[in-house]
């Protein structure tokens, strides 16, 4: 699989943990720019209306030739989905978004749903600090420690015949309901979390553990 690395402009707290693919794509949205730079990391391209890049920063990326799309500031598309519609557009099927978070709430709640339906078809991860955001179609396996956070969320719909194996409070062909919060803050009970589902999408938020000490 081709993957790419996305970086929003959210608040890109706790990134250092992040094990890159040297091989993969860095696509920056707009001021996302800055967490990749912040990391040591040169984006290949950057996308967006540039309303959130300094001046000092823009001569950074054009000075290491980082292809920039520039568009205007009066666009359909936020700069988040620009950004992973070129990876889509040019045959990326594993994304990881990184900086989602941020201080718009309407932001958010868009890039959530379009990541969603998204993942119908692509690998979609979300690394935001300690946490791993991914949605569950069919089956889903995650790796981490005893004692990790993992919250199942039904997305859009309500979520039929789930059936978790290695987490504390197990659902055995069950039904979680469009806003129930029964699934929040389940535990790992292992290394290994497995997650199959019969109807609708489910978001699996990972928390992990070993991070509970950042700040």
């Amino acid at each position: 699989m081709k993957r790419v690395y996305i970086f929003l402009n959210g608040s890109g707290t706790h990134l250092e943990h992040i094990q890159f693919d040297d091989n993969a794509l860095i696509i920056c949205a707009d001021g996302g720019a800055k967490h990749a730079l912040g990391l040591g990391i040169p984006p290949d391209i950057v996308i967006g209306d540039l309303d959130s890049i300094d001046a000092r920063t823009l001569s950074i990326l054009e000075t290491q030739s980082v292809k920039i799309i520039r568009h205007p500031r009066e666009k359909d598309e936020t700069d988040s989905q620009l950004a992973v519609q070129y990876a889509v557009d040019h045959g990326y099927n594993d994304l990881v978004i990184v900086g989602l978070l941020g201080d718009r709430i309407d932001h958010l709640s868009a890039n959530l749903m379009y990541l969603c339906d998204l993942s119908k078809n692509h690998t979609i991860t979300v690394i935001e600090g300690q946490q791993e955001t991914r949605f569950v179609h069919d089956h889903l396996s995650i790796f981490g420690t005893k004692g990790d956070e993992v919250s199942l969320i039904p997305f859009k719909n309500d979520v039929s015949g789930i059936v978790t194996e290695g987490l504390a409070y197990q659902l055995k062909d069950e039904t979680l309901p469009f806003g129930a919060t029964r699934g929040v803050s389940n535990v790992m009970t292992a290394s290994r979390a497995e997650m199959h589902i019969r109807n609708g999408v489910l978001m699996v938020v990972h928390r992990k553990r070993f991070f509970k000490n950042l700040k």
